[in-house]
């Protein structure tokens, strides 16, 4: 019955931990640029330095595109094969 107990106090202080930026529908910490996915009508702008990880905007910065099969801003930036 502890262990119970126990275990349903961690969930809540893991809860409580991670709550994540009200943009985020996903994250790995409390923080507005640690969102790992997106709520509708925001996109993901990854964070080179954190893969994995960024900001949720309804906008894309310059140079980027709202990709919206996976809600992530997506670089204008094409390479070609030489």
């Amino acid at each position: 019955m502890f262990a119970g107990v126990q275990n349903f106090m961690r969930f809540l202080y893991l809860k409580q931990k991670l709550e994540c930026d009200s943009s985020c529908q996903s994250c790995s910490s409390n923080t507005n640029a640690s969102c790992r996915s997106c709520h509708a009508g925001f996109f993901l702008m990854k964070n080179e330095a954190t893969p994995g990880v960024g900001v949720c905007d309804t906008i894309c910065p310059d140079g980027y595109y709202p990709d919206s099969d996976t809600k992530t801003c997506t670089s204008n930036f094409f390479e070609f094969d030489s």
